[in-house]
């Protein structure tokens, strides 16, 4: 079973027909490496996530097919893909690199954006403008200076580490934005992690 730290990544092996210019009939590898490459860190929709890296490239034919009118051999490849496709449900870590008025803005696996609209937080949860961060409140410390500050410590601020369930994937233009919320009883310092 995969962490979150590694949740939704997979690896699959496809078939792609891959069009190969006349100039690289002596090296297909090239070839098909070339046109691999356009998909590194893009969404792929037959691949229901983003290409990452691909390997045991291995060419399924000796020969190509031409098309009508077109300069390219068509060739078909065996290919390994390390895809990042997260799921709806699944549970993802990110760094906060944003806590806006409406929303927390996070990296995953330092790459991927996603977002924590503040309606997605547990109710519990407050805006603190002065310190950039959302926390929460307890209402049974406010007697108490030193448990109050021991709350006050607490929250989702910029730096933390947060684990989030992912409530919805967005794919445009060849990117992915994944779209998160806080479990209800998700304690701060169970989500947040502060380096």
């Amino acid at each position: 079973m995969s962490t979150s730290k590694q949740a939704g990544f997979k690896e699959l092996e496809t078939v792609v027909e891959i069009p190969v210019p006349p100039i690289h009939m002596n090296d297909l590898k090239s070839g098909a490496m070339i046109y691999l490459n356009k998909y590194l860190f893009t969404y792929v929709p037959e691949l229901e996530g983003v290409v990452l890296a691909y390997r045991r490239l291995k060419s399924l034919s000796s020969t190509g097919r031409l098309l009508e009118r077109q300069p390219h051999i068509m060739v078909s490849v065996s290919v390994h893909f390390l895809v990042f496709a997260p799921k709806v449900g699944s549970t993802l870590t990110g760094m906060v690199t944003r806590v806006g008025f409406d929303h927390i803005g996070l990296t995953v696996h330092g790459v991927f954006n996603a977002s924590i609209p503040s309606d997605r937080l547990p109710p519990e949860y407050s805006r603190d403008t002065e310190n950039d961060r959302f926390y929460v409140e307890d209402v049974n410390v406010a007697d108490d200076a030193e448990a109050a500050a021991a709350s006050a410590a607490t929250g989702i601020s910029v730096g933390d580490e947060l684990e989030f369930v992912v409530t919805g994937l967005t794919a445009m233009n060849q990117m992915m934005s994944i779209e998160g919320s806080l479990p209800q009883g998700k304690s701060p310092a169970m989500g947040s992690k502060r380096k």
